[in-house]
């Protein structure tokens, strides 16, 4: 018999012996095995796959024991038969129990061509099988089984067990808040605002900037102006007012237009014409600083012109090329540039640089891009005036002057950015060590952040700062990192407001609600856990008013997740009995669990009918699953009404299920 290792924590009864079954079936070494294993607590799954791979690698008795191998999934390629080869190709000489596949959960909020990819690759399970001796288990969300069960087949004939552990589902956690956090962070603005005129260097752009009006046809009589200039050989000093004036005719373009893709090439083919007379010190009639803001310029177009031709799915080769170009010239101006008698246009450049470096590592190489956007972002740091204010201005300071207060923001926008590329690089690799720097990076950032001088810049970095708390407290549980994620939480919505900000008003409330159910978990029956998940339900409350209030563009989160958040809180406070809670509030959180858990499959249904039949077939699966796991949160809401108050509580419950469910609902039953 294998002995139980006692340094994890004590499952349940149930998970305990589903857990014993799944053990038992790896530690018998048969070949071909492919194991499902369903778990929706990230919590508990974590603790069960290093409890397997410590106790089935302690019951080795040979020198050189097997060991079981647990494998993160590649979202941007999943295919669990390459990660298998690869792993083969670099350990040889490993001998193997089996492999553990982990992160498929990750691939509910990627596009729909990656999560088809990867169906795609377990329908060509047989073509694998002959080679496959260790055993595989593979790692799942309940949304996830019902997909691989529907849209493949082929992998799911071939399953030797399939090992569903009891546990609550973690509320759209860790995919919420990565989309939360990327709405919140101002990388737009890291680059357009680097043609603020109160970050130039050079007055008298600064005073051209401002009085030139954004006429459309200015950029073209511009141009038709230095032609001119250059065929006649007029004067150096004619030509950089020239230059300047179609520099500050772009530059107040950007500020005050949507500009189209086609503008923004114009801009573009404009700024290249003058280049090689800029990089030609003979020739170049402006100074060293206003040719680097040039280089910066043709930086942030390519930069804007990239985001523009960006698509949900793959980049186009085009848009990659645009922010490679970005990248080049920021490089070059940094280069070329003194950063101690050009500090101010050195730290810009750095922090352009650090948000081109940040968009690459959406598409590729991700570690290794970061890493480039964090040493970018952190040169920034230490050359922005700001950085120098700290030296000598106290925490917390009233930054009164306006300069100050500009130097300051530009700062906290760094730091910012900072903690976000940190945040990014922790959901690749060091989770803890990255979350701690992304949270300095956050608290830096507020020191310098005035809420009455810029109250949403101040919310938005509050709510990143709450999400990094969260995420941490993921990796290293802890109710006091729980608590400090709902207070930056708080101070964000004292700003977030409906009607200063009603997206992200929205956002924020739908993260506390998260925040309160992981606190709630943290206590037992109490009183304690009823308070957490009644301010759970009030903040969830809170979110769906305002959807109802505000265009789902402007959201970040799957308003169908909150209805079955909300659900589970009102089941827990239905199902669990609580001293203060009579049986009549306990059927009455049973019937609100019954009509959020029903929202969320109605809405899940409206959206899949209401695509188009080629949308509806990529998303079919996705939407469907989201749809299974609502419909099991309803049945086990039906089921506690039964044991609540038996039959008429079930017939009261069934008497609110729509009459085209019913047949669903009763198989189920």
């Amino acid at each position: 018999m294998l002995a139980i290792n006692a340094a994890y924590p004590r499952l349940s009864d149930a998970n305990q012996q589903i857990y014993l079954r799944l053990r038992q079936a790896l530690s018998l070494r048969l070949r071909r095995q492919i194991l499902i294993a369903v778990c929706d607590d990230l919590h508990l799954r974590n603790t069960l796959v290093a409890r397997l791979e410590t106790e089935l690698t302690e019951s080795q008795t040979t020198q050189t024991p097997s060991v079981l191998v647990s494998l993160k999934l590649n979202l941007n390629q999943p295919n669990v038969w390459s990660a298998i080869a690869r792993w083969y190709a670099q350990h040889q000489k490993v001998s193997t129990i089996g492999f553990q596949i982990l992160g498929v959960e990750h691939l509910t909020r990627q596009s729909p061509t990656k999560q088809w990819s990867f169906l795609r690759h377990l329908r060509t399970v047989e073509n694998y099988l002959p080679k496959l001796e260790p055993a595989i288990v593979l790692w799942i969300s309940s949304p996830w089984l019902c997909c691989i069960q529907q849209s493949a087949p082929e992998f799911w004939r071939w399953r030797t067990g399939v090992f569903e552990f009891v546990g609550e589902p973690t509320p759209t956690e860790e995919e919420e808040k990565t989309e939360e956090q990327t709405s919140d962070l101002p990388t737009e603005e890291s680059s357009t605002s680097t043609q603020t005129p109160q970050q130039r260097d050079t007055q008298a752009v600064e005073t051209e900037q401002e009085t030139v009006q954004p006429q459309p046809n200015l950029l073209q009589q511009t141009l038709a102006e230095i032609e001119q200039l250059h065929h006649q050989s007029i004067s150096t000093q004619h030509q950089a007012q020239a230059y300047r004036k179609l520099a500050c005719c772009c530059r107040a373009r950007l500020q005050t237009e949507s500009l189209s893709q086609e503008e923004l090439t114009s801009m573009i083919e404009a700024y290249d014409q003058i280049v090689e007379v800029l990089e030609d010190e003979t020739q170049n009639p402006l100074t060293e600083s206003e040719t680097l803001d040039w280089l910066n310029d043709l930086g942030t177009l390519h930069w804007m012109r990239f985001r523009q031709q960006q698509t949900d799915d793959v980049s186009d080769p085009g848009a990659i090329c645009d922010l490679e170009q970005s990248i080049i010239f920021y490089q070059k101006a940094l280069v070329n540039s003194d950063p101690e008698t050009y500090s101010a246009g050195y730290a810009r450049l750095q922090k352009n640089l650090g948000a081109a470096y940040s968009d690459l590592a959406t598409i590729r190489e991700p570690v290794n891009n970061l890493k480039y956007a964090i040493a970018a972002y952190t040169e920034a740091t230490r050359y922005f005036q700001a950085g120098r204010v700290q030296n000598s201005t106290p925490k917390n300071h009233s930054l009164t002057h306006p300069l100050i207060q500009q130097e300051a923001l530009q700062y906290a926008s760094t730091q910012n950015n900072l903690g976000t590329a940190y945040w990014n690089l922790a959901q690749q690799i060091q989770p803890i060590n990255h979350l701690k720097a992304a949270i300095a990076a956050y608290i830096e950032a507020l020191q310098y952040c005035d809420p009455n001088q810029d109250a949403l810049q101040y919310a938005m970095i509050q709510t990143n700062l709450g999400t990094a708390y969260w995420n941490l407290a993921q990796h290293s549980p802890s109710e006091q990192l729980f608590q400090s994620a709902i207070e930056a939480y708080l101070k964000a919505l004292q700003y977030r407001t409906p009607d200063t900000a009603p997206g992200a008003c929205a956002n924020t409330h739908n993260n506390l609600g998260i925040a309160y159910w992981h606190l709630a978990n943290h206590h037992p029956a109490d009183q304690t856990r009823v308070q957490f998940l009644t301010s759970a339900i009030a903040a969830y409350e809170t979110t769906l008013d305002l959807v109802q209030k505000i265009s789902p563009a402007q959201l970040s989160f799957d308003p169908g997740a909150t209805h079955n958040n909300l659900g589970l809180a009102h089941y827990h406070l239905g199902t669990q009995h609580y001293p203060d809670l009579a049986p009549a509030d306990r059927l009455s959180h049973l019937n609100a669990a019954l009509h959020h858990h029903l929202q969320a499959i109605l809405k899940y249904q409206q959206l899949s009918s209401s695509e188009s039949q080629t949308q509806a077939q990529n998303q079919d699966f996705s939407t469907s699953g989201l749809r299974c796991t609502a419909m099991s949160y309803l049945i086990r809401t039906i089921r506690a009404c039964y044991r609540e108050s038996g039959l008429e509580g079930q017939n009261s419950a069934l008497s609110q299920i729509p009459s085209n469910l019913l047949p669903e609902v009763l198989r189920s039953l």
